[in-house]
């Protein structure tokens, strides 16, 4: 986990989070660790900390009552906060008949966390709940349904995404591996490997967030995007998918992503087309259109501007990345029915109409 400035990341969850029954530690003291490694490299410049918030049995219910003291108690000028929230599985469960918190509910502590968190930090990360280890669980004579999970995972990760933060799915990774082998002798608490899992899918967000969302004036800084409409020698354009676990999961797009700070427009253009598709042989046609949108909160570190270019390559075979896992060249018809982001579905139309504007001539 690589940062530029000093970070305190407050982490909240429940005895998933608090690291139950990893020998480890769990996955947030796997981030605590990367994190403590690089201040120790770097001499303590910058500092980077996180702090485990988990306590078991929490719900979010429990955690949204508890959440503003806990901030209050460890924000200071000097360390500007990230949130990590992680819940789910305990707001599910049923006792005695009755179900910890309604699934009504559920969906407006999760819009009320949202709101209080916004108020100190527009850097916040949700995590979804792993999978349980089998169709049902009992613990302690209460009863945890994994069907139930999905249901209020599917919510949570909806408002988040509504609101413009990220939300990190890690049932797929546990699903692919097979979870017979990922929990502890209760089936719902992850071991060592499953633990891990959920590390490895936090921490590219995490590290992209502490590494690009830095404090900000208010005043003339922003974010740069760039993004490239790919044509290759038959016409036809490059579409990419996003992967399930990913921001806008499942949505169709062009290669697109940010800038690093001091870093040549085309340059950045050429890396972020290569780190997506793994295609280097790329001729800028010309600029096609400008856009602006927040990454969250309307604060000057989620302003982004960017803008999209019309390229052509001879590459014919992409390949997938973390970020994406399929491809398909299409026609630009082809494409604009099948992305389903208005932005995209723009910027396809405006690639067509210039297309066949230059065909003309």
């Amino acid at each position: 986990m690589q940062s530029e400035h000093d970070v305190r990341i407050l982490v909240f969850g429940d005895s998933i989070a608090y690291g139950a029954w990893d020998t480890e530690g769990g996955w947030v003291d796997r981030l605590k660790r990367d994190a403590h490694r690089q201040t120790v490299a770097t001499g303590g410049k910058p500092k980077l900390q996180v702090v485990n918030l988990g306590v078991g049995g929490n719900s979010s219910t429990k955690i949204l009552k508890r959440l503003k003291a806990e901030i209050e108690a460890r924000k200071s000028a000097s360390w500007p906060l990230v949130f990590v929230f992680a819940f789910g599985t305990n707001d599910q469960r049923v006792t005695d008949g009755q179900i910890e918190v309604a699934y009504e509910q559920f969906e407006a502590n999760v819009r009320d966390i949202i709101k209080l968190a916004k108020g100190y930090t527009s850097r916040i990360i949700f995590v979804g709940p792993p999978p349980l280890a089998k169709h049902t669980v009992t613990l302690k004579d209460q009863e945890y349904v994994d069907q139930r999970l999905r249901d209020y995972e599917d919510a949570m990760q909806r408002i988040v995404q509504e609101e413009g933060l990220p939300f990190v799915r890690t049932r797929p990774a546990f699903e692919q591996e097979g979870t017979e082998n990922l929990f502890a002798h209760d089936g719902l608490h992850p071991n060592d490997r499953g633990h891990y899992i959920i590390y490895d899918q936090v921490a590219p967000w995490l590290e992209e967030m502490v590494t690009t969302s830095m404090p900000v004036n208010d005043e003339g800084r922003f974010q740069v995007g760039v993004g490239a409409v790919l044509e290759r020698p038959d016409g036809k354009v490059l579409m990419i998918k996003r992967v399930g676990s990913a921001v806008g999961g499942g949505v169709w797009e062009f290669p697109i992503g940010r800038l690093k700070q001091f870093e040549p427009i085309e340059d950045g253009l050429r890396r972020e087309v290569h780190e997506e598709t793994g295609i280097s042989n790329l001729e800028l046609v010309m600029p096609l259109t400008t856009f602006t949108f927040m990454r969250g909160g309307e604060t000057a570190e989620n302003e982004l501007k960017g803008i999209t270019f019309w390229c052509r390559t001879k590459d014919a075979e992409p390949r997938t990345s973390e970020e994406h896992d399929g491809w398909q060249w299409v026609t630009a018809d082809e494409a604009i029915d099948l992305t389903t982001h208005q932005g995209i579905k723009d910027d396809l139309k405006t690639f067509k109409e210039f297309r066949e504007r230059l065909q003309k001539t």
